[in-house]
């Protein structure tokens, strides 16, 4: 994911544990210790997402700190059952379900993604159209389809040439 993210023209910070500069080359900023994401200012222009890979107690420690802040966007990428395990233990810490309705989980649309990179682009493109206002809709959607109004003027032809 961020490799894609740093395509996409977004700063990417890291936070792990046990990553290292070798494992995400194209991070801007690493951070290995809740100590040092508290230094990283969490505002408006932030989007975060969590990609723990199962890790419910680092999902759920990120995730009562991003609700303290003003994030702009918390995506989760989890399945269904998972964010309702960690939606339940923040409910327990006190969080109410309008709070956590600020993370959008699972993560991502509904594009049919299977790999990890698949389902970066999956959240990624879900991020670009709470970004730009977009519908997540197919652009034939949105804009119409082309052949559409091809037909219809064959269609208007044909039955002008066609006397019965």
């Amino acid at each position: 994911m961020a490799k894609i993210a740093k395509i996409l023209g977004y700063k990417v910070v890291i936070y792990d544990m046990m990553a290292t500069k070798e494992k995400y080359p194209g991070a801007d900023l690493i951070l290995n210790s809740l100590s040092a994401l508290e230094k990283i200012r969490l505002d408006r222009h932030v989007i975060a997402v969590l990609t723990t890979m199962g890790k419910t107690w680092v999902d759920e420690e990120i995730l009562e700190r991003l609700l303290k802040t003003d994030i702009g966007v918390g995506e989760l990428v989890s399945s269904v059952r998972r964010a309702q395990d960690i939606f339940k233990l923040l409910m327990k810490k006190g969080y109410k379900i309008e709070d956590l309705r600020r993370i959008k989980t699972p993560a991502g649309l509904d594009i049919g993604a299977i790999s990890p990179e698949e389902i970066a682009i999956s959240v990624l493109a879900e991020i670009i159209m709470l970004r730009r206002g977009g519908s997540g809709k197919s652009m034939r959607e949105v804009r119409g389809d082309p052949l559409e109004t091809i037909e219809k003027e064959l269609e208007r032809k044909y039955l002008a040439q066609d006397p019965s």
